[in-house]
């Protein structure tokens, strides 16, 4: 087990090990991990070792962002033909649902009145604003869910960054640095909504992820192991 805590806090390419999140087997122990692009991954210590992991696949992205071709004008192409590109997927289905009356989802964005700039009724200027996903688990998400679809208000997030967005997040310090707790939720296991409840009933961060779940705190009202 010592030699086991000795990777907190060492670092593997992008990644920082944080904490431990389990065992698999004897060679393939479970770490959390921050990445240098901001989010956070589950890695073993064996691809660790072996060099297989360095980032939470936002290296890859990186990469195919060095062989994007330029055309004339300096714009860039998606480097993809036709609809595989993944921001082309994104683009076509950002239009749907705010240009479409029938679109299943026009009615929670065109519907409501959210549209998309100008600009971006381009592809090139719309991948030239938002560049690749960062990894294949990244969306567009609005970071004022009021407003529409432009640079200033679009990125590209995970689904925790978009809930953290929704629902209401709390900070906590956990193993010496900030996280919300559906950060802490993911790394841990334990849901967002039962260390928030375990957390008002008095009981620290560390106490609301490591508390069996048959304890008196066991869960928040509602859930469901």
């Amino acid at each position: 087990m010592g030699k086991a805590l000795e990777l907190i806090g060492k670092v593997f390419g992008r990644l920082t090990i944080i904490s431990k999140a389990g065992q698999l087997t004897t060679n393939a122990i479970r770490w959390n991990a921050t990445c240098s692009c901001g989010s956070t991954t589950i890695v073993t210590s064996n691809k660790l070792s072996m060099g297989h992991t360095k980032s939470c696949g936002c290296l890859n992205s990186d990469k195919r962002l060095k062989n994007l071709t330029y055309r004339g004008g300096g714009k860039p192409t998606h480097g993809y033909s036709g609809n595989d590109a993944p921001e082309y997927h994104t683009w076509k289905s950002m239009r749907g649902r705010c240009n479409r009356v029938t679109d299943k989802s026009y009615e929670n964005y065109g519907g409501r009145g959210i549209g998309i700039c100008d600009e971006w009724n381009d592809f090139q200027r719309f991948f030239s604003d938002m560049g690749p996903k960062p990894t294949p688990h990244h969306s567009i998400d609005r970071i004022n869910n009021n407003k529409g679809y432009s640079k200033d208000n679009c990125r590209w997030a995970t689904s925790i960054m978009q809930m953290n967005n929704t629902r209401r997040s709390r900070l906590v310090n956990y193993n010496g640095k900030v996280f919300t707790t559906a950060e802490v939720a993911k790394m841990t296991g334990v849901r967002s909504c039962t260390i928030r409840y375990r957390m008002d009933k008095g009981l620290s961060i560390d106490e609301a992820v490591s508390l069996p779940l048959h304890s008196v705190y066991k869960l928040c009202p509602g859930s469901v192991i």
